[in-house]
């Protein structure tokens, strides 16, 4: 009961600061080239959150590819995004909301680099790892 009412919590505190401000988060790891994992303050295993970037796309990295192109270019991206993370501390998530996949946020994620702030979704689509996304289909990467 704890759990889901912690949850209810998470999920109406995002709702409510939704478009009002930026989350501050400590980043912990890459899940791969377009999702961040970071923590907030909850008991474990309930303080583990995953932080989609928004408005980009970028192939599986595991069984979730759909052709082992996909896959490679999954590892690629997810090992870039790794990289480009390797001295961040803190992502600053603006214009976010809950996902549609529990324990998920989605937001324009930004980085401090030389302290200006950097979009993630231009830092790979730059890099040339993304297709534009709007939470709907997901692109074809073994066709593309």
């Amino acid at each position: 009961m704890i759990k889901y009412l912690s949850i209810l919590l998470l999920v109406c505190s995002l709702n409510a600061q939704a478009n009002e401000s930026t989350l501050t988060l400590p980043y912990a790891s890459t899940l791969d080239g377009d999702t961040i994992r970071s923590y907030i303050t909850l008991p474990e295993p309930l303080n583990k959150i995953s932080v989609r970037i928004r408005y980009i796309d970028t192939p599986e990295s595991t069984w979730r590819a759909k052709c082992p192109q996909e896959r490679v270019n999954g590892i690629l991206a997810k090992a870039y995004l790794t990289d480009y993370m390797k001295d961040v501390r803190v992502i600053y998530v603006r214009d976010f909301k809950y996902g549609k996949y529990a324990g998920r946020i989605v937001g324009v994620v930004y980085v401090r680099i030389d302290n200006v702030l950097v979009s993630l979704a231009d830092v790979m689509t730059k890099a040339g790892f993304t297709q534009p996304y709007d939470g709907k289909k997901k692109p074809d990467w073994c066709n593309f």
